[in-house]
């Protein structure tokens, strides 16, 4: 509310958000983040909390002020890059399904415990194509 983005935070229409502080974008697209005067005091102190703070909140709010702004926003691979990510996700839908049992001295995630893990529930339905793909290479994730 603060920074006045307004957009809908679930918008199906455009690609998901960033997560992280890595990304190109044109400097307008960024004016909602830009335009506030932080101060040190906005942030908490180290050791910072794992999740739950402004600073976690901007990581996140990224796309949607460029979506604000009117930008499109969407994730960007060369073909190399590209052909590593679904490497990776097919290696994870090979693993085992369930995990094994607490005692168990090594733990492999599966592509579900990495999605549970790494990206909120509200965003799962965006993986749904990733999903389909999976299954139509003969993979079960």
């Amino acid at each position: 509310d603060d920074l006045g983005i307004s957009r809908s935070l679930l918008d199906k229409n455009l690609a998901p958000p960033t997560i992280g502080g890595v990304f190109w974008c044109r400097t307008a697209a960024m004016k909602k983040v830009t335009a506030k005067k932080w101060t040190v005091e906005d942030f908490p102190a180290e050791p910072m909390p794992i999740d739950g703070t402004l600073s976690h909140a901007l990581e996140r709010i990224f796309a949607f002020a460029a979506q604000t702004e009117g930008f499109y926003t969407g994730w960007l691979m060369s073909d190399d890059f590209a052909r590593d990510e679904v490497e990776n996700f097919m290696y994870l839908a090979k693993q085992p399904q369930q995990p094994p049992p607490p005692s168990s001295p090594i733990y492999v995630p599966t592509l579900t415990d990495v999605v549970k893990a790494k990206v909120p529930q509200r965003y799962w339905f965006m993986l749904k194509p990733i999903k389909k793909f999976l299954v139509k290479l003969g993979f079960n994730p």
